[in-house]
């Protein structure tokens, strides 16, 4: 095999971990947002009470304190 058919099976070895990366990061900010946005729908004081519970960990930080469990 040439360099070029090696860096294109490595290629389509890795995609499936990278794409499964993005899609989680990308459930758990839209999971995030949601959240939010049912805050936001609240009366009043209400609203400020329910921001106060709604996760606010980024990402990063929540895939490093799950992996540390």
């Amino acid at each position: 095999m040439n360099t070029s058919t090696l860096l294109r099976l490595a290629v389509v070895a890795c995609a499936p971990a990278l794409l499964t990366a993005c899609s989680t990061q990308s459930w758990y900010e839209g999971a995030r947002v949601h959240a939010e946005n049912e805050c936001r729908r609240q009366p009043g004081s209400a609203a400020e009470e329910c921001m106060a519970r709604v996760n606010t960990q980024r990402y990063e930080d929540y895939e490093r304190a799950r992996k540390a469990q």
